[in-house]
């Protein structure tokens, strides 16, 4: 009889054991397998970086508008070539711009805050209202230029600047630089802002200058 309690008492001992014993599912875990619970998700790049619309805006490079030969006038003798055309798209930038109120925003693929207003501007540049925009890229590789306004879906006329243009424009060494030719055929510089964040920062500089 005492024999068999001892048995018992060993069964139920042993029973408890089992009970307390941790789990496989409790085991703590370490600092590799939480991290990766704990990664963030995989996002595309933000909108206003590829504008939302027709799919081949990212995949095709904006046409420019041929240029209307002319007598004078602003950048007169100033050479430019429309991003991803050959060397015979050579134009006379006073050809390309004429006499109408324009927006011209000089830029460089390398320029990171260039980056950040390229797609302000073409924003800009779709609206309704919108004074005419032409983009120039300066100091530059032209490969370089054609990428970034690829892939930004940039879709207003751009030009690589064929080496006199911030000579041209009196321009200071500081990139992005935005100017506004007049209707009276004098062009200037936009210093506020210095670079464009919001559409309406670019539809009340041209009001300034115009008015």
């Amino acid at each position: 009889m005492r024999g068999s309690g001892t048995v018992v008492m060993l069964v139920l001992m042993v029973a408890m054991i089992a009970a307390l014993w941790p789990r496989s599912g409790g085991i703590e875990r370490g600092p590799s397998e939480a991290i990766a619970d704990n990664a963030a998700p995989v996002v595309s790049e933000p909108a206003r970086s590829r504008p939302p619309g027709d799919a081949a805006r990212a995949t095709a490079l904006p046409l420019c508008p041929p240029p209307v030969p002319r007598e004078g006038g602003p950048l007169a003798g100033v050479i430019a070539r429309c991003i991803g055309s050959d060397s015979d798209s050579d134009a006379d930038l006073a050809d390309v711009l004429g006499s109408e109120v324009t927006l011209i925003n000089l830029w460089a693929s390398w320029c990171g805050p260039c980056r950040t207003e390229m797609p302000v501007v073409d924003a800009y540049a779709a609206e309704p209202d919108a004074i005419p925009v032409i983009g120039i890229d300066v100091e530059d590789r032209p490969a370089d230029a054609a990428a970034l306004v690829t892939q930004l879906g940039v879709r207003y006329p751009n030009y690589i600047d064929g080496g006199s243009v911030l000579d041209a424009l009196s321009a200071p060494p500081v990139l992005p630089l935005s100017f506004l030719l007049r209707p009276d055929g004098t062009i200037e510089r936009v210093t506020d802002p210095t670079v464009f964040e919001m559409t309406d920062q670019i539809r009340t500089a041209v009001k300034d200058f115009t008015s």
